[in-house]
């Protein structure tokens, strides 16, 4: 029995193979990718890891099956051995969801993704190596990675760990997204967002944990994302927590000088990266300070290593211009190879933009509500406001004064 104190969760216990699990390397490695990324630079306290996210989610499902008991309260028709299959699925994807993730998160992700549009990207685990072949549909790069190093962690413990009878709790088992954690109340945003207002002190919005999992059901086959529901006298539970989104969004994650570090150190990724300065190893196995430290010191480019420094130093000199963009994919992904390429002092950053329709009929199913309910509420409003794709251009600033 391996037991964690978790500083949201209180104490998470870990039994038989999902100890060994959180033991692996694999897992380990990410205490050294901080959840977000550079956030620190502006919210010292949000020094939080993916390793602890991770611990965070799982500690929600046992809660969500174990406490809440769920299934037994909606006499749900499934048999002892179902309903033990698809809480073994809920924790494993729990524990390792966000194995993909390498140093620096979904910044490197949108670096990765560009560079793997042309070719394919390799890398190597057990002395075996594993391809990630040319992006050829809509699934992020950290999802396609973290499928192949969670079925390979799957089956290493499958075979090393059995028990006197020959038998192994992941046999039959497949790394496989659960709906509970990632539909929209799913436990995975329920964490992050509790956890990320805890670190950087940022509370904005409230969420009431306990409620949401009180009140998350699902209809028919557990399988499908969309069978999935929350109670509608919980619909105000869920407009807090979309309100502490949109302000964790206005406040942390797309805060400006926030946004300037990660498009600095993007142009740096991407030219170390295509001048094998690093390798994908690399960012999977140094973590973020590591990596930082290789772009401001070993790489080949003086100007990467000038501009990691600045980031090491918060020497972020940057005025920024906000531009709304509604041209095409691909034009965007050329804009943002052309600035990555040069030489210059200028950086590119992209948020992107949700559909808000198809956001808005999942929020009416998700509540078993009208889409004029929606359309006409607080929910509705919010998810426009998220809806709006952006580029930022920075380029150094005039002034003395520190942006």
């Amino acid at each position: 029995m391996l037991t964690i104190y978790d500083s949201l969760h209180g104490m998470v216990y870990f039994n038989r193979i999902y100890a060994k699990l959180v033991d692996d390397y694999l897992v380990n490695r990410l205490r050294r990718v901080r959840q977000l990324s550079l956030a620190h630079l502006i919210y010292p306290g949000a020094t939080h890891t993916r390793f602890q996210h991770s611990i965070g989610v799982y500690a929600l499902v046992d809660r969500y099956f174990d406490v809440v008991r769920k299934l037994e309260e909606n006499n749900i028709d499934m048999s002892d051995r179902e309903i033990q299959e698809q809480i073994k699925i809920a924790k494993i994807y729990g524990l390792l969801h966000d194995l993909g993730h390498v140093s620096f998160s979904h910044d490197s992700e949108q670096v990765l993704n560009i560079i793997n549009q042309d070719r394919n990207i390799t890398l190597t685990y057990n002395d075996e190596e594993i391809k990630i072949n040319k992006q050829s549909n809509t699934k992020p790069f950290h999802e396609r990675l973290g499928e192949k190093l969670a079925n390979r962690l799957i089956e290493k413990y499958r075979d090393e760990y059995r028990n006197e009878n020959g038998e192994n709790e992941l046999d039959n088992v497949e790394f496989q997204e659960h709906p509970l954690i990632s539909f929209e109340a799913g436990l995975d945003r329920l964490d992050y967002l509790m956890r990320d207002s805890y670190y950087t002190g940022v509370m904005l919005g409230s969420i009431d944990t306990e409620y949401i999992l009180n009140n998350i059901y699902f209809i028919g086959n557990w399988r499908k994302k969309e069978n999935w529901r929350v109670k509608n006298e919980a619909k105000q539970n869920i407009e807090s927590m979309l309100i502490a989104r949109h302000m964790m969004f206005q406040k942390v994650y797309n805060h400006p000088k926030v946004i300037a570090a990660a498009a600095i150190l993007q142009k740096c990724l991407y030219k170390a990266f295509t001048d094998d300065d690093i390798t994908l190893n690399d960012l999977i196995y140094d973590g973020d300070d590591v990596i930082l430290w290789k772009l401001a010191n070993t790489v080949k480019n003086e100007r990467v290593r000038r501009w990691c420094k600045d980031i090491i130093n918060r020497r972020i000199y940057y005025t920024s211009k906000l531009e709304p963009d509604s041209s095409g994919e691909n034009q965007i992904t050329r804009r943002m190879k052309d600035i990555w390429e040069s030489d210059d002092d200028i950086f590119i950053y992209v948020v992107r933009g949700k559909n808000a329709m198809k956001e808005k009929k999942r929020m009416a199913k998700l509540l078993g509500v009208d889409m004029i309910d929606i359309e006409n509420s607080l929910i509705g409003k919010l998810i426009e406001m998220q809806s709006e794709q952006r580029v930022y251009i920075f380029h150094p600033s005039n002034s003395n004064t520190k942006k």
